[in-house]
């Protein structure tokens, strides 16, 4: 006959399901955001997902808004990280801003419903040197290290302001998350890494 003791190396199954809740919990929250926005996502919603009481949502995040944050982040990250590291082996300017925007693009392509919450329905007021904002400044810095790097190299003139030239490039961008997907204007084929 087994024994029906565990062993001290071996936790308890509700231990392991504890150990994961933040992550179903985010789960939970990733696709009701997805699917219906901030919004209509309640910590209701997301707990009765999760298959967990709402307060044991709000042992883990303190707030809707803190649990939104966390979810963008967790978006984001890989995102950020994929473009840092490609933007890395490419010199020349043009390269770089076309896979800076053919990137940011695709990636509103790929998940619309993001796009419009950090452009729609972010609270600014709790955004300010959270995780989420210092990501967002590391993605809209490859514009301008870009164009300081090309202008310190002698390759475009030197009175062009990067910043400038980002404020243009997200200027044109943070309205399109917005326009309507029937407009046809959201195809976009993407760039191979170097290409010009």
């Amino acid at each position: 006959m087994a024994n029906p003791v565990k062993s001290a190396d071996e936790p308890l199954a509700w231990k392991r399901r504890k150990d994961f809740r933040p992550q179903e919990i985010l789960a939970a929250a990733r696709q009701l955001i997805e699917e219906e926005g901030t919004k209509a996502t309640s910590m209701a919603k997301i707990a009765k997902l999760a298959g967990v009481s709402e307060a044991t949502v709000y042992k883990y995040y303190e707030s809707k808004q803190e649990l939104v944050n966390q979810v963008l982040v967790d978006w984001a990250t890989p995102f950020v990280e994929r473009l840092t590291g490609e933007l890395r082996h490419i010199t020349d300017l043009r390269s770089q801003l076309t896979l800076i925007a053919a990137r940011f693009m695709r990636s509103i392509e790929e998940t619309p419903r993001f796009h419009r919450v950090f452009y729609q329905e972010l609270r600014w007021e709790d955004y300010r040197g959270t995780a989420l904002h210092r990501l967002n400044h590391v993605f809209a810095h490859t514009v301008v290290e870009a164009v300081q790097q090309a202008r310190n190299e002698g390759k475009i003139r030197p009175d062009v302001d990067p910043v400038m030239i980002r404020d243009m490039m997200f200027g044109g961008w943070s309205t399109w998350p917005c326009a309507p997907a029937s407009s046809g204007a959201r195809s976009i084929s993407m760039p191979k890494p170097g290409a010009t």
